[in-house]
């Protein structure tokens, strides 16, 4: 899964040399005041909207890169059994960010 690391103005998202292949995308921030929302996810592929273009994906085993749709782009990395984050942006490259995490809750009260 991708890591998602906080700074006082930025939200960094690592991904692996695999998962910079899987994804087709190396790792990325966001600023912090772009943020608009956050939410901790129980069941993130219900969540997914959109087609992947480009990126890796097998129907609720793994989602990993770009997911478009209708006027959105969202960044993806999410795997079987895991919960997400999926935090709103706004201004920024992608429109959203849904990551599988260990602790969604502690990620979510850290950008609140």
């Amino acid at each position: 899964m991708a890591e998602l690391r906080i700074d006082d103005d930025r939200v960094h998202v690592d991904l692996t040399p695999v998962q910079q292949l899987g994804a087709v995308c190396r790792p990325f921030s966001v600023a912090r005041s772009s943020i608009t929302g956050v939410d901790v996810v129980d069941a993130p592929f219900e969540r997914l909207r959109g087609f992947r273009v480009p990126g890796t994906g097998w129907p609720r085993v793994i989602a990993l890169g770009t997911w478009r749709g209708r006027g959105t782009k969202d960044f993806v990395s999410i795997h079987r059994n895991e919960r997400a984050i999926l935090i709103d942006l706004e201004g920024e490259r992608f429109d959203r960010l849904l990551v599988g995490v260990d602790s969604p809750e502690t990620l979510a009260a850290q950008l609140a």
